[in-house]
């Protein structure tokens, strides 16, 4: 019986590698007892794929991006069978991830999976197989962009307030945010001005950072877009509820994807701040938008790939840490049917940094 099979890229206890990079690592096999196997394969899996339904219609796609497969251990020639002796077995693989690869992203309606399927072919009797996922990062330097992602965001709008049929109030918002690109583990510093002549209260405001997906399919060319929050701060001190009114607030960015800035053409990733000013009655709130670049290296780090070939000693930060994103699903990476070795859940890792905003 095998009892375990375990996957360890070198150098990488994370298994978090990065969109062009080559990967080293070593499949270890755990048997109790001689057993005859045809052969062990291992298969290197990448791929986005989306799922929905629209008026009871159900609609997908996918995109490969990588799909090899490699024998670790085959049959002498002219045998069709060999004998995996009692104890541990290990295996050398190697392979690349092609420039083009999105980053790993989970949720129910769609996917960017990268995995690696260990078979072992048994003669007779049932494979065993074991799924192993891991992370793959698209690097997106935010100093590299089209657009001066230092320069800061600005948001007007105006409310009106009725009471009665003719007595009119008005309430003007101006929001700024300081630049327009940022990265996990700062802190997203939100200027909200209020002009408020209405007699309404304002009770609270609200800030969030909000994941809007797109997930398309080429060839029947149905979209559906779904917004989720995945952080969250509020106001409710404020320094006055009439006149001119002025509230600093900060949204730390937790580990998320990074924007996919257009690099997988059936899943979309953009983010955009929401500031919500509620008031006091039935009146609706007002809200100014800032749409946001999410990125994978900070503004101000001047060279471009992925955080590894950063100096950050030279920039006095200190290099990212690679968590869970909390609000991204787990995925079950066996089909139904297989004959699974060990736990196959999986979650993807999304740096992290510690720095001021």
């Amino acid at each position: 019986m095998v009892k375990s099979c375990e996957v360890e890229f070198a150098g990488n206890p994370s298994k978090t590698v990065f969109s062009g990079q080559k990967v080293n690592g070593r499949v270890s096999i755990v048997v109790d007892e001689p057993k005859a196997v045809k052969k062990i394969k291992l298969q290197i899996h990448g791929y986005a794929h989306v799922t929905f339904k629209q008026f009871d219609s159900s609609y997908f796609d996918t995109v490969d991006y990588i799909d090899t497969t490699s024998n670790l251990i085959e049959p002498k020639p002219g045998e069709d069978q060999l004998t995996l002796g009692a104890g541990t077995h290990t295996f050398d693989f190697q392979f690349e991830i092609p420039p083009n690869c999105p980053s790993s992203y989970e949720s129910y309606d769609g996917q960017v999976r990268y995995l690696m399927k260990v078979t072992i072919v048994r003669p007779i009797i049932f494979n065993q197989i074991r799924n192993i996922g891991f992370t793959v990062i698209n690097s997106l330097n935010l100093n590299n962009c089209t657009l001066d992602m230092s320069l800061p965001l600005l948001c007007n709008t105006e409310k009106s307030m009725w009471f009665g049929l003719s007595k009119r109030n008005i309430v003007k918002v101006s929001g700024k945010v300081t630049k327009s690109g940022f990265v996990p583990g700062e802190k997203i510093p939100i200027e909200i001005t209020i002009n408020n002549k209405s007699t309404m209260d304002i009770t609270e405001i609200v800030a969030d950072l909000v994941l809007k997906s797109k997930c398309t399919t080429r060839k029947s060319f149905r979209t559906q877009y779904r917004h989720k929050t995945v952080a969250t701060t509020k106001s409710t001190e404020l320094k006055g509820v009439k006149g001119n009114i002025f509230v600093q607030m900060n949204l730390e960015i937790p580990p998320i994807p990074s924007s996919t800035n257009g690099n997988c053409e059936i899943l979309d990733l953009s983010y955009f701040v929401d500031a919500v000013i509620k008031f006091s009655g039935p009146h609706r709130s007002s809200v100014v938008n800032f749409p946001l670049l999410i990125g994978t290296i900070p503004v101000g780090a001047q060279k471009a790939g992925h955080p590894d070939s950063v100096n950050f000693a030279d920039l006095g930060i200190e290099p990212p840490t690679y968590e869970q994103a909390t609000f991204v699903d787990t995925a079950k990476l066996s089909e139904l049917g297989e004959n699974s070795i060990g736990n196959d859940n999986f979650t993807p890792l999304y740096p992290k940094y510690s720095l001021k905003s």
